[in-house]
């Protein structure tokens, strides 16, 4: 009985909970499906898809909600529920109580008795524009894009021309989707190109010709519908358009310009089985022959072994196919076109298997990184320009030769073809080529050895440039030109008899040829600037016909000695010998123009010192009174010479106790190298200091020049290593340019101050300036003594920073303006001396990074300081630099002398 009951009553409980489960659940049916929720439903052109997005309660007749804005989508209709078979209307009355909205997101509309309100579309992102019986002008659509619309929907409009031009869209930047109008059957050249953000466009199934550059650079744009219509696509229509991975070409396609798919990486490409022109085969598109490979998608993997039928490999075919690892060509195959494998990365071995003549256009493998090796069946013609250029693996080039006369053998190579192979070792030319371009090997730097057609005479412009491995060059005794920089910075080159016929030698033809010893140019007649700068092996030469040397010929060819000048050389410039400090005489026989006297070089007249023997070893020199110019610069670099004296009647030169100076003594034109005198104090009221006035004295150990002084030349010291102590009136070249130590020394700039001014240089003293210029001593490293004039008020920026030795900093004058790190980066500095002035400024860090031991002298024209005055000034810099305030501050009335 018992158990009989309290089954009754698990039975109950059981009931109740089912009965409250099922309430609860239609209770949810009634109340949660509230027939008042409303739903939007949202549509986007790209893939037909729809987007419902659930909103608030629905509205009554004055209430209507306005649309949502969702990215991408376009407004299409409410729902009271989301069933989206249930279409409302735009005005259908839904339930006799809710008045639902339908249409896109905003809808203008034209006819012939209304036309475009623009007022209704500002601010809008999503338009769509319909016209009845009338057509949009280009004006009306310009106007629409300049509103910043970036969904655009014109597939129920006509638009004025049944094409649309290039002046439209182009460079549009806001648009990223837009339905072409319904009539437009042409798209011109442009018409897109830089639409940055245009990502969707669906085109007329009217259109059928898209010409050149149409989408160039869209480089947003990733889907194209309706190009199943097209019949032409122009050169470089879809050229930039990286975002692009499938395109669907259609029956009626006919036409393919160049360049149509460069510079895009597309993974998909299909075309309608159909199509009389074209064809896929294995994942390319050839024309429907085979005769022509047009492209390959970038995405292609592995192996490619072209159609038996194929002739010609189309310019661009296979830009960038990334993965493509090995290709072999029919023996079909006549041409292979621009760029056809540019930038194949991985493509390691290419087959040429053809049975007839063909040839490589312009950068037909170039970027191929991996390519190792390149053998040429016959038939080979021409190569292009940068054919293989950037091909950094390739070790291997062979040519093969025919003697049959239906096959033609190469008879050109194009310019920079080889450039930059890096690791190309060795290659011969075949006599059949009449034609090699400029930088054919510029760059290969792995070349040791070259063997040239014997039908070339002309060695091109920068064909051997930076061959840095590069031995030796056989020219088969016909080379009759070498051009410009044709073998520059070759520093092993070393054999070069072939060339030995050359009757022109180009601009730096053999510039920074370390290794070569011996130039027997014998033929040559015109040997320009720079050809042989920098060859400091080169010590027998021999030109027997040379009639014009140019500038800079022989500069640092420092092993020459001695130098022949033929009897039919006519013109030498005055730097043609420039730094070549070894030789000793130069020789001059039975020339009409100039005349050798003792080693040194004259016109025929001696008016001009052509040359100077760098490396003569007297000590004593006099210039003719017939000397009007001293051309090269042999005579002031001469380390031998002590005295250099004038003879009378001399109207240019004149000389005082061996220095030479002008006529009138305003500038100091050399100071020999060999005077022994270490303390220098030039008394002569000179203006001017000439380049290299004092160089390579190792010998000076002090050196003053007079207040009168108005410029220093740049290199005036040059090389003056041992100079302990300078006194000059100014920084610089002169009191407003070039104001910073290193420029007499050799510097160009103020970051070579570290470099250029000599280590043992310790004390500086400057006589006659008015403000210390910006970087004057930035990093001069070695200077410990700094002192100024009276004159100097301005410290500017970055005058001493970083001169990390200077101890002391002496300023006789003034000073009323101390500029942003100024005196910075002086871990050395022990003391500090300048005179005060009251309106005193002293920037934000101009002063840092100093040791809190400093010395501050104040000095104040013998004249009281007020203790008011003194706090004042130590609070200025301590508000700073909190160091300041520890320095050992000093007030004194004397004023100390320049050194």
């Amino acid at each position: 009985m018992m158990k009989t009951k309290d089954n009754k009553v698990l039975y109950s409980v059981i009931t109740a909970i089912v009965i409250v489960v099922i309430s609860a659940f239609i209770f949810g049916l009634i109340f949660g499906n509230n027939k008042n929720d409303i739903y939007i439903t949202l549509y986007s052109p790209i893939g037909n898809t729809k987007q419902v997005i659930k909103t608030s309660s629905g509205s009554e007749i004055d209430n209507i909600p306005e649309p949502v804005d969702v990215e991408g989508y376009e407004f299409i209709g409410w729902f009271y529920d989301d069933d989206l078979t249930l279409k409302v209307e735009k005005g259908t009355v839904f339930n006799s109580s809710r008045v639902l909205k339908a249409g896109y997101s905003k809808i203008i509309e034209k006819s012939m008795s209304k036309d475009i309100n623009y007022n209704d579309i500002t601010n809008q992102k999503f338009l769509t524009v319909k016209t009845y019986g009338v057509s949009i002008t280009s004006i009306e659509l310009k106007t629409i894009l300049n509103k910043g619309v970036r969904y655009l929907n014109l597939s129920n409009a006509d638009f004025e021309n049944s094409f649309i031009d290039n002046e439209i869209f182009f460079g549009n930047s806001s648009l990223k989707e837009l339905i072409i109008p319904r009539n437009v059957n042409k798209i011109e050249n442009n018409a897109f190109k830089n639409c940055y953000n245009l990502k969707y466009i669906k085109l007329s199934d009217q259109t059928k010709t898209l010409r050149n550059n149409v989408f160039y650079n869209c480089k947003s744009l990733s889907q194209i519908d309706n190009l199943e219509s097209v019949e032409v696509l122009g050169q470089s229509v879809f050229e930039g358009c990286e975002s692009l991975k499938t395109l669907n070409l259609g029956k009626d396609l006919r036409t393919i310009e160049n360049k149509c798919f460069y510079g895009i990486s597309l993974e998909k490409l299909s075309i309608d089985s159909q199509n009389q022109s074209f064809r896929i085969y294995g994942n390319v598109l050839y024309s429907r022959d085979f005769v022509n490979l047009i492209y390959v998608p970038t995405n292609y993997s592995g192996s490619l072994m072209i159609n038996e039928n194929t002739q010609k490999v189309c310019d661009f075919a296979l830009v960038n196919c990334k993965f493509l690892s090995s290709v072999t060509f029919p023996s079909s195959l006549t041409y292979i076109g621009d760029s056809a494998f540019k930038d194949c990365k991985r493509l390691e071995y290419v087959n040429f298997n053809t049975a007839k003549n063909y040839v490589l256009s312009n950068n037909s493998f170039s970027g191929c990184v991996n390519l190792k090796q390149i053998n040429f069946s016959l038939g080979l013609e021409s190569i292009g320009r940068e054919s293989f250029k950037d091909c950094k693996s390739l070790k291997t080039v062979v040519f093969n030769i025919s003697t049959a006369s239906n096959i033609s053998n190469i008879n050109s190579i194009g310019n920079g073809a080889f450039k930059n192979c890096k690791n190309l070792e060795y290659i011969v030319i075949p006599d059949s080529v009449l034609f090699i371009g400029n930088e054919l090997f510029s760059g290969c730097s792995k070349l040791e050895e070259v063997k040239l057609s014997s039908k070339i005479e002309t060695i091109p412009e920068k064909m051997f440039y930076e061959n840095t491995s590069l031995t030796k060059v056989v020219a088969n005794g016909n080379i009759k030109s070498v051009a410009n920089y044709a073998f520059a910075e070759c520093l092993n080159l070393s054999y070069i008899e072939s060339l030995y016929t050359a009757q022109n030698l180009g601009v730096g033809a053999f510039k920074n040829c370390k290794s070569i010893k011996t130039a027997l140019f014998n033929d040559a007649n015109i040997i320009a600037d720079d050809c042989f700068m920098n060859c400091c092996s080169l010590v027998n030469v021999s030109f027997d016909n040379v009639i014009t040397y140019g500038s800079r010929v022989f500069e640092n060819c420092i092993s020459l000695t001695n130098f022949v000048i033929s009897s039919k050389t006519q013109q030498i410039e005055s730097d043609t010998f420039n730094y070549c400090q070894k030789i000793e005489s130069y020789t001059c026989v039975g020339n009409t123009n100039y005349i050798s006297v003792d080693g040194v070089l004259y016109d025929i007249a001696q008016k001009y010192i052509m040359a100077y023997p760098q490396n003569k070893k007297y000590v004593n020199f006099t210039i003719k009174s017939s000397v009007e110019e001293i051309k090269d610069k042999g005579l002031y670099l001469n380390q031998y010479l002590k005295n250099i004296d004038v003879q009378s009647g001399n109207t240019r030169y004149s000389s005082v106790d061996g220095i030479l100076f002008n006529y009138d003594k305003s500038v100091l034109l050399r100071y020999p190298c060999g005077k022994e005198t270490r303390d220098i104090v030039i008394y002569y009221n000179i203006q001017t200091v000439a380049e290299y006035a004092f160089a390579f004295n190792k010998n000076i150990e002090r050196l003053e020049l007079p207040i009168s002084t108005t410029t220093i030349e740049k290199n005036a010291l040059y090389g003056v290593d041992n100079i302990k102590t300078l006194i000059v009136p100014f920084i610089g070249k002169n009191i407003n340019e070039d104001k910073f130590i290193g420029y007499v020394f050799g510097a160009s700039s103020y970051v070579a101050n570290h470099n250029f001014v000599p280590e043992s240089l310790k004390n500086v003293v400057v006589t006659n300036d008015i403000q210390v210029a910006e970087y004057s001593f930035y990093d001069a490293t070695s200077i410990e003594y700094i002192e100024f004039n009276k004159d100097v008020s301005i410290i500017n920026k970055y005058a001493f920073y970083g001169a990390s030795s200077l101890k002391e900093i002496f300023f006789n004058g003034q000073i009323n303006s101390i500029k942003t790190n100024a005196i910075y980066k002086l871990a050395n500095l022990k003391k500090l001396t300048f005179g005060f002035d009251s309106l005193l400024i002293v920037d934000n860090n101009a002063v840092g990074e100093l040791t809190y031991k400093l010395e501050v002298y104040i000095h104040n024209k013998n004249q009281n300081v007020s203790q008011d005055f003194r706090s004042l000034l130590i609070s200025k810099f301590s508000s700073i630099y909190s160091r300041a305030g520890d320095w050992q501050w000093q007030f004194k009335n004397n004023v100390k002398n320049i050194l």
